[in-house]
């Protein structure tokens, strides 16, 4: 079930925010700071919204953290960045990421937000998943730990 996140769903969105840096090249750029995971987590519940996947019978397998309405600085429209996403790995395959963006969408929609700026991780199949759905890609970040 997906629903709004709460204060109370801090620590368990800030241990899946840990596992994404464990388990994907993030975590190799940089070390994960709890207290920076649980601020990232309050700015985005401030700004914008935090929605989690609920499991049958507790806990929570998955999450989006979105900041929002911002002008863009290019056009002045309301839009919406993606601050974190995830899907536990045992949890994909279901159907939870399509949820979660369908959410989003309706979220966007009701700030009278314009444009969603999503991310994908390299070499995934996220990206195809978002063109499918009708976003396009518009540039790729590239990251170097110094």
């Amino acid at each position: 079930m997906i629903r709004p996140a709460t204060f109370a769903d801090g620590p368990a969105v800030v241990r899946m925010a840990e596992r994404f840096l464990e388990l994907t090249s993030f975590g190799q750029l940089m070390a994960p700071q709890q207290y920076a995971l649980e601020a990232l987590f309050a700015v985005a519940l401030s700004t914008g919204t935090v929605l989690v996947n609920e499991r049958t019978g507790g806990g929570l397998d998955a999450f989006v953290a979105m900041v929002g309405p911002i002008p863009h600085q290019i056009s002045g429209e309301p839009y919406a960045d993606e601050l974190a996403w995830w899907v536990e790995p045992e949890a994909r395959g279901q159907g939870i990421g399509q949820a979660l963006l369908a959410e989003v969408e309706q979220w966007a929609r009701r700030q009278g937000i314009c444009v969603l700026k999503l991310l994908s991780p390299a070499g995934s199949a996220v990206g195809s998943l978002y063109e499918g759905l009708g976003y396009t890609a518009v540039e790729t970040a590239y990251m170097k730990r110094l």
